[in-house]
């Protein structure tokens, strides 16, 4: 057998293992997503067994390559390839890891139901197992032309995904100089008292235990913009109090003063914090054995609910020392609502890049065979049961 042909036979076993390691992983991804939209905590334990095996596909492959690299010393096209191997083996490992924790994360998360169905989780993962099985095809494939347009538009995703995060960092400085002005021309007493009316008219008697509290995301950055889960809160409150506040200051007090009563009460219940406030500042909170809600509106997501009890925040406000600073605090407030608007427009532009990536995946499925498989599974299952 000539050199070259041994060499081509240690390829094809490391590109075999590699394929296999994939395989696995992709598996891995797979289970990850249905334990975690199930949230089937037997599946999420026992994606830790897969893991084991993907670290030791990724010790096995390792020394296959460098044996390769040192006894073969190959060049050009081959060492391209021995070296992307070493590459993928890296990255593929950390997609187990990933998959690992949060099958981790799925058996030991407390509660056994969410607030609101994860089916945009389902989609993501089924394309993350895409992204796995293509890459590892392509290099299969030797398929450079398509490496190279998804590796491009996977960096431009990243790189608007870093554009939104520099934005809303930059916009968190000024939603805190908004906070700051505003708290300095808030009435607190009078937020303190409407705070204990509302407590006493709601809560009831204190149950001699101390509330349990749960952090949910009720509004997010998305590529449409800032979002508001509204179908949430009517799911789990029948009477709900919006307090109108574009000031944050106001809401941001009142929210954090009912917290305290209603789990000094005796009530469970669910915060959800701003979506934009680095300090995670209460925008919204429900107590489920109540049926009650308190939501935040303003001009980046304004929440509207038949029946709801409408609290305006310009009660607790000193007008006359908000004057005083109108002109800095209308800059203020223009500027962020841009960054956050910029903010918005990266995702909506990686959204975009997305999918395109995603038509290049589907591009490269073979959907004749995997109907033809299905096709077969069904009919030896039709077999099976007679």
């Amino acid at each position: 057998m000539s050199a070259r042909v041994q060499f081509e036979a240690e390829l094809n076993e490391m590109k075999d293992e590699l394929v296999a390691m994939c395989r696995l992983t992709a598996d891995m991804i797979a289970n990850a997503t249905t334990a975690l939209v199930n949230f089937d905590r037997e599946l999420g334990r026992s994606i830790g067994e897969s893991d084991k095996k993907v670290d030791e596909y990724e010790m096995d492959i390792e020394k296959r390559c460098m044996r390769i690299l040192i006894r073969r010393q190959p060049v050009a096209r081959d060492f391209r390839v021995v070296s992307t191997a070493l590459k993928m083996i890296t990255d593929i490992e950390r997609f187990g890891d990933q998959a690992s924790d949060i099958g981790d994360l799925v058996y030991t998360m407390p509660g056994d139901t969410y607030i609101k169905k994860l089916t945009h989780l389902s989609a993501m993962g089924e394309l993350a197992v895409r992204m796995v099985r293509e890459s590892v095809n392509s290099f299969i494939r030797n398929d450079e032309q398509l490496a190279d347009e998804v590796i491009a538009l996977t960096d431009e995703n990243a790189a608007c995904h870093r554009r939104c995060r520099r934005f809303l960092e930059a916009s968190a400085l000024l939603r805190e100089d908004i906070l700051r002005l505003t708290l300095g021309c808030t009435d607190t007493a009078k937020i303190k008292r409407a705070a204990s009316r509302i407590a006493s008219r709601e809560f009831g008697r204190p149950t001699g235990r101390i509330g349990e509290e749960s952090h949910r995301m009720i509004s997010a950055v998305t590529p449409d913009g800032i979002t508001f889960f509204g179908e949430a809160v009517r799911q789990l409150c029948e009477r709900i109090y919006i307090i109108e506040d574009d000031n944050i200051a106001s809401s941001a007090a009142l929210l954090s003063l009912l917290r305290g009563y209603a789990l000094s009460g005796g009530h469970d219940i669910i915060t959800s914090p701003s979506p934009l406030s680095p300090d995670g500042e209460p925008e919204h909170l429900l107590i489920p054995d109540l049926s009650l809600g308190f939501v935040t509106s303003n001009r980046l997501h304004p929440a509207e609910f038949d029946g709801a009890v409408k609290i305006n925040s310009s009660r607790f406000t000193d007008r006359t020392a908000l004057r005083r600073h109108m002109s800095r605090l209308n800059f203020t407030k223009k500027a962020y609502g841009e960054f956050i608007g910029e903010a918005v427009n990266s995702l909506a532009s990686a959204k975009s890049i997305h999918d395109d990536l995603e038509s290049i995946y589907i591009s490269a499925m073979d959907f004749s065979h995997m109907d033809e498989l299905a096709k077969s599974i069904a009919e030896d299952m039709l077999k099976r049961k007679i």
